[in-house]
């Protein structure tokens, strides 16, 4: 397993690893359809200003994050690489980055659906606390939105 910055040509396997896991972040919530990658112009957006770095296991793209300092805006791990700690790393590795370009009295945050536990799950175990929640609409539904840092 290495972790490396991403390239243009991983761009397709990162679209189809990306809509993936927002199908099964979504459905946390009760939503069940999501919109395509290049269509969803904030997560797009913030992908396209983003330092980006995907996780390879022997030749496969098992994952990606995209950071926007001080902000942890994406991450994703493909479903068969779930459970076996690369999100963990991949993610130790994000606040790592970040660390380097932080500015005083900035804290890393990220923001993901309340009702993802195992996201939670995850953040928590790395130090982030929940600071904020907020209603998002999200598809025509309102969904509660977990606000996080590390303090």
């Amino acid at each position: 397993m290495i972790i490396r910055a991403y390239k243009d040509e991983d761009f397709k396997e990162i679209e189809e690893l990306y809509m993936d896991g927002r199908m099964r972040e979504v459905n946390t919530c009760g939503i069940h359809n999501i919109i395509d990658f290049t269509k969803d112009d904030i997560k797009f957006k913030k992908f396209n200003n983003g330092r980006n770095f995907v996780v390879d296991v022997d030749g496969e793209i098992a994952g990606f994050i995209c950071l926007n300092s001080p902000e942890v805006s994406l991450l994703y791990i493909k479903r068969n690489f779930t459970g076996k700690g690369i999100g963990k790393k991949l993610l130790t590795f994000g606040i790592n980055e970040i660390k380097k370009s932080i500015k005083d009295g900035e804290k890393i945050s990220l923001d993901l659906f309340s009702e993802n536990l195992l996201a939670k799950r995850l953040y928590e175990s790395l130090g982030f606390v929940k600071t904020n929640e907020f209603p998002r609409e999200v598809d025509g539904k309102v969904v509660q939105v977990t606000h996080m840092e590390i303090i």
